[in-house]
């Protein structure tokens, strides 16, 4: 229930909503280095973002995430590898509204 309800980063509130945003693909889509950044951003989601200031960080927390997945079991050392080098493709989000904030206010009265 958890991560059906926790902010993801901008609107993304919820596993499904983050997936899309960020990969374009439903969550039961993702591979595992997809799945390991995902649950890394709950901690800090502005500062984890991979469409933020500092998208290395978020990087580097898919690592710790997946070092704890190989540490705890979950994952061989192989699977790990594997996923840290994966070069993530990230979903190009188009917005064509030209002033998204006042068309949300007016959508929201």
């Amino acid at each position: 229930m958890y991560l059906n309800q926790v902010p993801y980063g901008g609107t993304s509130y919820g596993v499904e909503a983050a997936s899309e945003a960020y990969f374009g693909k439903h969550a039961k889509n993702l591979d595992l280095a997809e799945s390991a950044l995902l649950a890394g951003l709950p901690q800090a989601p502005t500062e984890y973002s991979p469409f933020g200031a500092h998208p290395e960080e978020g990087k580097d927390r898919q690592v710790e995430v997946l070092q704890a997945m190989q540490d705890q079991g979950y994952i061989t050392k192989t699977q790990e590898q594997a996923a840290q080098k994966e070069a993530l493709k990230y979903f190009k989000f188009a917005n064509n509204i030209q002033a998204p904030h006042f068309v949300y206010t007016l959508k929201t009265c």
